[in-house]
């Protein structure tokens, strides 16, 4: 997938208007209907200020599990293109990193990789600075977006005093509620004998599910390093 994106984000994009009206989009009110706990979003504005200028390429901006198909370990195809947008490449982290990876680094360190993103040392921040504005664009297109909900569901988001402080957290395994499913190697997971590439399969997130939402065939593709 990573090396799928890279390409994405090369492309010249035909059609597209490039840039949205950031400023109109209202950052902090889209954050206070989040999972963001009160102390976080008072630095919103302040934070979305402190950001460097975009680093403009063509995005997918909802690269979930519902979106991203893979077959034998191969990926197939990515659908939905509805969002697509130019904006800056770190509008595309926080879908992925919430949904796909579940909030784990190392996944998202493959992917980056895959990608040949330019990672520097201010990639937490802009991660989490493009995080609100993907939270209130979400908004903005679909009334309803939470992008922070799976990230307040792993860490306790009162006792992390800034963003910055949320952006650069590790996700250790003693911080992962022992509810949640550990990733398995691809050969120890369960398959549905009854799952096609159009059925069901057992997912890591529970009981079965459509291909192409939660589902346990995305993540071999995620796990393999080009």
């Amino acid at each position: 997938m990573g090396r799928q994106i890279r390409r994405v984000h090369a492309l010249t994009p035909s059609g597209v208007t490039p840039g949205e009206d950031w400023t109109a989009l209202g950052i902090a009110a889209a954050a206070e209907r989040s999972s963001l706990p009160p102390h976080l979003v008072a630095q919103v504005d302040d934070y979305i200020a402190g950001l460097d200028p975009f680093d403009s390429v063509f995005t997918h901006a909802d690269l979930t599990t519902r979106h991203v198909f893979v077959e034998n370990g191969r990926l197939t195809g990515i659908i939905d293109w509805g969002d697509a947008t130019v904006a800056d490449r770190h509008y595309e982290i926080i879908q992925p990193c919430r949904d796909i990876f579940d909030c784990d680094k190392a996944l998202l360190r493959a992917f980056l990789d895959a990608c040949d993103w330019p990672v520097g040392d201010d990639f937490p921040r802009r991660a989490m600075g493009h995080a609100l504005y993907r939270q209130a664009m979400g908004l903005a297109r679909h009334l309803s977006m939470d992008v922070f909900e799976p990230i307040a569901a792993m860490f306790p988001l009162e006792d992390i005093a800034t963003l910055d402080e949320l952006a650069a957290v590790d996700t250790p395994s003693s911080a992962r509620s022992s509810s949640r499913p550990r990733l398995l190697p691809s050969s120890k997971r369960q398959r549905d004998p009854q799952a096609t590439d159009l059925g069901y399969s057992q997912g890591l997130r529970g009981p079965r599910r459509r291909i192409g939402q939660k589902n346990a065939d995305i993540w071999p593709i995620l796990l393999t390093r080009p």
